[in-house]
């Protein structure tokens, strides 16, 4: 696996709202950052710099794109920030190994980290990861089916954490749950001694799996988020699918609980009441509305569970599938 094959696979998909970021670490001589507007170019560049022996590094977040922007105008503070972080397609574990046993919370050698990394996705029953040797230890990615943003990044990755910290294996705990966090590119080298040695996938490991499982496995729950203040929902929760496109629009704010509970929306109250009676595009229409609520996560779920075919996962990559809305019944 090359730098650009790595990078597109373990790097959120971009459609125009994010950017990348590589930091190239020149020994003894400073740090630099570099943002790019798309996989290709940063993958190019990464091998470029590499030539040059530095030690080249990327972001594993999706930063704003303002923050190409303002990159562009020559800003250089601030830029790759757990602020800015948006989007995220992965989970990540850093594993360090000093094979002169001198420093803590290191194993001895690529060895003895890989048996206890083995361990730890056996006895959780977990999908074997994509391995990168980092040079100096091992990078290890949890790649998801889709992008996702910050809020459901950043509960997963906490929670994988502390999971592998419960269980003794013995990780970079600053790492994993850090938005800004950057680990080695594939396919560029790591000049820490005088020797470059190379940074090359060792196991592609399974499939990508959706964040639904990994929701499930990590026993992150969906949380019903209700606003504190009734001014904070449009009126238009009335009869949200019924209202023509000009009446709606993808910034205002709708909660699922309100809708629901209002019964002021006959669609959804259909919707709601006969599960197993519902065509798929009218379906389809429901989720529209589910799925940019403020509430999303429960919404969407709340609307399919009791179906016959309910299939988390499914559910899921339809929801994430539906770009524009809340939908009308002209749409």
């Amino acid at each position: 696996m090359e730098a650009e094959e790595f990078l597109n696979y373990a790097s959120p998909d971009n459609n125009g709202d994010i950017c990348y970021n590589l930091t190239c670490i020149n020994k003894g001589k400073g740090i630099k950052q570099y943002f790019y507007n798309t996989i290709e170019e940063a993958a190019k560049e990464a091998v470029a710099f590499s030539d040059k022996k530095l030690d080249v590094y990327y972001g594993f977040a999706g930063f704003d794109s303002q923050v190409l922007e303002r990159y562009e105008k020559g800003e250089r503070k601030n830029l790759r920030t757990a602020d800015n972080a948006k989007l995220f397609k992965c989970l990540a574990l850093d594993i360090d190994v000093d094979e002169s046993g001198t420093k803590v919370n290191t194993y001895k050698s690529l060895g003895e980290a890989r048996k206890a990394l083995e361990k730890f996705l056996s006895h959780n029953n977990l999908p074997l990861p994509l391995v990168v040797g980092s040079g100096r230890g091992l990078h290890i990615y949890q790649v998801f089916k889709n992008t996702i943003p910050y809020d459901k990044w950043h509960k997963l990755s906490t929670a994988y954490k502390n999971l592998a910290i419960e269980q003794g294996l013995i990780i970079d705990p600053s790492v994993t749950a850090d938005a800004a966090r950057i680990l080695r590119v594939v396919g560029t080298y790591n000049y820490k001694s005088d020797v470059g040695l190379p940074v090359l996938v060792l196991s592609e490991g399974d499939d990508p799996r959706a964040y639904t499982y990994w929701r499930n496995k990590l026993n992150v729950s969906i949380t019903e988020e209700t606003p504190s203040e009734s001014k904070d929902i449009p009126l238009a929760t009335h009869n949200v699918i019924g209202q023509k496109d000009d009446e709606l629009s993808s910034t205002m704010k709708y909660s699922w609980k309100i809708i629901k509970e209002s019964r002021n929306c006959q669609q959804i109250n259909f919707m709601y009441d006969h599960k197993n009676e519902v065509s798929e595009p009218l379906w389809r229409c429901g989720t529209g509305v589910a799925a940019f609520c403020i509430d999303r996560d429960f919404a969407i779920h709340d609307l399919s569970k009791g179906y016959e075919g309910y299939d988390p996962e499914e559910t899921e990559r339809k929801a994430d599938g539906i770009k524009y809305g809340p939908i009308s019944c002209e749409q």
